[in-house]
């Protein structure tokens, strides 16, 4: 094909086009190999798999410069395929990488796996798994291990494997046997013992249906008790677990044969079938983890479907008695704390159901209700007026748990934002007590939501109750990396509520905009970007790319008079830390007006 085209190469001028439109994303590789495997897969589908290197190609040439209209558009489309299946998570949480595949469609219709199998065993068995499924030509294999993922299809008798390490691309294949050693060595590389393998068969959605193996039946035939839980192990030391992939992939009924035949260790499986989210294979891990007793084990999986935002295995394992009971018991603090965890998980319908249980707890405590039953003011009450001094008290307690307000416990609102999750902080500040929430906090919930690119979390914090007036927006200070980490669309939202940039800091919005600048305006940008570097490097001075100005607060609240925190105004009283050593509010205050703004981490998709 003439170029370099290994996944190196791709993510290079994937993050350079993303760049180029603004888009506050970036691709690492780490997973991006299923993002590339599976719209392959796609293309193939689709009889188009020369349009699949022409959109490569188009990557390859663009050298961050602004592109026609019809081609962006196609290059948009097809990075975006490659977002959805890189990290389907993010904007499906029934899925994952294993089932990311179902973030595309054709014809208007998601694809899916027709067929799922995961196995360590020898190349040999292997080479015979691979005839028996007997791939047609309306069918694509998306095969994976520990750390990869490949596509193989079958044209004119030969396998043809799409490898996203291939500088070449392709590589074709006669037989089963090639097929697998090539797997074995170079792809996946086990050059010893066993071979590790998750595959999954995805059709066109047109496709006549046709009967594939019984995988139960081919999991009785290649495990035995022997080598039931033998693991494959790569070069470089990662492991291959036969249960634990079965387990994520499977269903029940394959999971109760690999326990039947000796599998042991049901709580990493189980651990593995709730990060995929996948409800058809838990009961049997279930009952097995019930068996063993292990009260520990039982509360760490609550905990892990709760921060992974895994509704669906969360409710599975409340379908177990034993796991309902042990989350009944989830007592103080760590019954409060399950809010921030749940926010972690992003999951928003999650989340309310947590917080919904934390707000049962709290009315059903014997020692919150007495604390709140004896005091003065509840006993001068008349019993309506005691119902209500009783749900408010719970009401500020819950307020003080989400904001982190409470000794011991995580912010909520800032996993929320982290997250990425307008639904989640919708959903945190509605259940906030507006006493425990003033202009202070919001903005340093907005300077989070600013740090990690979120764009409608910035715009649901400065426009939804409790506003935040453009005289705090004005507040708010931005230097040139933080203006140039800051997607174009948040920039353009701060300027039209009210913030203001600095002259650098509008021309980089300029160039962001593709608007054109001037000579002066260039040279001036130059000079500012260089002090910057110079002041975080080679002064080596305790950056702040993104701040707020206390004394313009301050200034505020005397005028306004309506902001109800004091902070300090002496620059003794002020200490400035590291980003490192920042506390749960996430901000250091700087009196320094030439002072820097703090740095801006993209998170990295």
């Amino acid at each position: 094909m003439g170029k370099e085209l290994s996944q190196d190469i791709i993510i290079n001028h994937l993050n350079l086009y993303l760049k180029s439109q603004n888009l506050p994303l970036s691709m690492n590789e780490d997973g991006i190999c299923n993002g590339l495997a599976s719209v392959y897969i796609k293309y193939v589908l689709e009889k188009k798999e020369a349009e699949f290197w022409g959109n490569i190609n188009h990557l390859l040439q663009f050298v961050n410069k602004k592109i026609d209209d019809a081609a962006g558009s196609q290059i948009n489309l097809f990075a975006t395929e490659i977002l959805l299946s890189f990290v389907p998570e993010h904007y499906n949480q029934q899925l994952s990488q294993s089932t990311s595949i179902q973030m595309l469609k054709i014809d208007g219709k998601s694809l899916s796996s027709s067929f799922d199998f995961g196995l360590a065993t020898t190349d040999l068995k292997w080479a015979n798994i691979i005839k028996t499924i007997d791939l047609n030509d309306q069918e694509v294999m998306q095969v994976s291990s520990v750390n990869h993922t490949v596509a193989i299809y079958k044209k004119e008798g030969k396998y043809k494997v799409y490898d996203p390490n291939y500088s070449s691309g392709t590589k074709e294949f006669d037989n089963e046997h090639d097929l697998i050693r090539e797997l074995q060595q170079r792809v996946f590389r086990y050059k010893y013992g066993h071979l590790g393998m998750e595959l999954h068969v995805i059709r066109h959605p047109t496709a006549e249906p046709r009967e594939f193996p019984n995988a139960t039946d081919l999991y009785n035939k290649y495990l035995d008790k022997e080598n039931i839980n033998k693991s494959a192990i790569t070069d470089d030391g990662k492991e291959f677990n036969t249960f634990k992939v079965v387990a994520a992939i499977g269903n029940d009924e394959q999971v109760q044969a690999l326990i039947d035949k000796g599998a042991t260790d049901a709580y990493k499986a189980a651990s593995s079938a709730i990060q995929k989210n996948n409800v058809k294979s838990l009961k049997p891990l279930l009952q097995q983890i019930e068996h063993e007793n292990n009260t520990k084990n039982i509360s760490i999986l609550l905990l892990l479907a709760i921060t992974t935002g895994r509704l669906e295995a969360f409710n599975e394992l409340l379908a177990n008695e034993k796991f309902k009971e042990s989350f009944d018991k989830l007592g103080s603090p760590l019954s409060l704390n399950l809010i921030a965890l749940a926010a972690q998980g992003g999951n928003a319908t999650l989340l309310q159901q947590i917080i919904e249980h934390v707000e049962l707890q709290l009315k059903q405590s014997p020692v919150l209700m007495e604390g709140i039953t004896n005091t003065p003011e509840y006993l001068a009450l008349n019993e309506e007026e005691k119902e209500e001094f009783q749900q408010k008290s719970c009401s500020m307690i819950l307020s003080k748990a989400i904001c982190g307000k409470q000794s011991s416990l995580q912010d909520a609102i800032k996993e929320a934002i982290k997250a990425g999750s307008s639904e989640c902080v919708n959903l945190l500040l509605s259940k906030t007590v507006s006493k425990q929430l003033d202009v202070q906090d919001k903005l340093n919930y907005l300077l989070d939501a600013i740090r990690y690119n979120q764009c409608g979390i910035v715009l649901d914090l400065i426009d939804k109750a409790p506003k935040i007036a453009k005289e705090f927006l004005q507040t708010i200070s931005m230097n040139t990396r933080a203006v140039e980490r800051t997607n174009i669309n948040i920039l353009q939202d701060l300027k039209e509520r009210g913030m203001v940039f600095s002259q650098a800091a509008e021309v980089i919005i300029a160039l962001k905009e593709q608007r054109a600048i001037s000579a002066i305006e260039y040279l001036g940008l130059a000079l500012t970007k260089f002090t910057d570097f110079c002041k975080e490097v080679l002064w080596n001075q305790d950056s702040q790319y993104l701040s707020y100005d206390p004394k313009k607060i301050k200034q505020i609240k005397d005028d306004l008079g309506n902001i109800k925190k004091t902070i300090p105004l002496n620059e003794e009283e002020i200490e400035v830390k590291p980003i490192e050593e920042l506390n749960l509010q996430g901000i250091s205050f700087n009196l320094d007006e030439e002072g820097e703004d703090e740095e801006i981490t993209k998170p990295k998709f």
